[in-house]
């Protein structure tokens, strides 16, 4: 169960990051 918890939480915060970079790439082409 551990090692389930910290797959998925490793799993939601390269989720997140992706999220992220998106959003930013969207505020800068609005930007532009």
């Amino acid at each position: 169960m551990q090692t389930k918890t910290i797959a998925s939480t490793t799993a939601q915060n390269n989720f997140g990051q992706i999220l992220d970079d998106i959003f930013q790439n969207k505020d800068a082409s609005i930007e532009n």
